[in-house]
């Protein structure tokens, strides 16, 4: 009689446990993955989705612990009003400012930030759903080398939850990916003059802010060769050289375009003029003296259509 009281005990005692009101948070399927964007042109930005699912009965969640890491500075890089915020995702899985329920604004903060929702949100037993963690930028948010922002949930005691319920945090600590923001902007291709070069390529670097890997450049439609490097905390790149042969025609106008990181290839509003043609060497003029010659003979063709048109002018007179 004893052992059947002792079994009854241990079987009601494990249905206890079973049915249990149980939040699981874990990381969203469609969180954002990692990525990076330019604090020039994006304002409003998810760090992270998180999914709240219940067991045993219906959960409400009350607050929110988010720990923020990465090597940024959450308190000057984000808006000091309103730069937190954690809404309520739709159910499209896409975070839409106007239709995704606000449940916290805020202030960012280190190590964490502590939102109170301004309603406690309800998660029906059986069912999942999902927040968004969202961040507003200022223009400093990156830097020439970038700054990555991360948000996580670290334990279960950053969930608040109503008395009765628990929190499971699992199977893995949910964490979003790295967002890497940078002030990107390209001022300049410059020559440089010194080894190692040869009399058809020169040596360039560019100029600028936030270069990432990997890092391409092209001069019109052709693309610069060598072996790049980010240097001077991504404000430089060096390593490039224009080869001069692959250009067909000569004192032309050629626009410098370049891709960075994830960006791609973009228009930088810089141009260059080609000095040569691809087909110099067999013609009236020779690059055997260096490039200088190129920039004499470009000067002198501009002084002979110039001279042409004014004797055109008088004639006409």
């Amino acid at each position: 009689m004893r052992n059947v009281l002792l079994i009854l005990l241990l079987v009601t005692t494990g249905l206890c446990e079973i049915s249990a009101q149980t939040l699981t948070v874990e990381l969203a399927p469609f969180s954002p993955a990692e990525r990076m964007l330019d604090s020039n042109e994006y304002m409003a930005e998810p760090v992270a989705a998180f999914m709240f699912t219940a067991s045993g009965g219906d959960v409400d969640v009350l607050s929110l612990a988010v720990t923020t890491g990465g090597n940024a500075d959450w308190v000057t890089g984000l808006d000091p009003l309103n730069g937190f915020e954690i809404r309520l995702d739709n159910g499209d899985t896409q975070l839409k400012l106007s239709d995704d329920t606000l449940l916290y604004r805020g202030s960012a903060a280190t190590p964490l930030v502590a939102a109170q929702f301004s309603s406690p949100l309800s998660v029906v037993d059986g069912t999942s759903v999902d927040i968004w963690v969202v961040v507003k930028f200022l223009p400093q948010a990156g830097g020439s080398a970038g700054m990555t922002y991360v948000a996580s949930v670290a334990g279960a005691a950053d969930v608040g939850v109503a008395a009765a319920a628990s929190v499971l945090i699992g199977p893995t600590t949910p964490a979003g990916e790295p967002l890497l923001v940078v002030d990107y902007f390209v001022t300049d291709m410059v020559e440089v003059y010194g080894p190692p070069y040869g009399i058809d390529a020169d040596k360039v670097e560019l100029i600028g802010s936030g270069f990432q890997y990997p890092i391409s450049a092209w001069l019109g439609e052709y693309q610069l060769v060598g072996n790049p490097e980010i240097v001077d905390n991504g404000t430089r790149v060096t390593g490039l050289f224009i080869d001069w042969d692959a250009y067909p025609e000569f004192y032309t106008v050629l626009a410098v375009d370049v891709s960075s990181g994830t960006f791609g290839r973009q228009p930088t509003g810089i141009y260059r003029v080609n000095p040569w043609g691809g087909d110099w060497d067999a013609g009236c003029a020779t690059r055997s003296a260096g490039r200088p010659g190129g920039y004499v003979v470009a000067l002198l063709l501009s002084v002979a259509v110039v001279y042409v048109g004014r004797r055109t002018r008088r004639r006409r007179r």
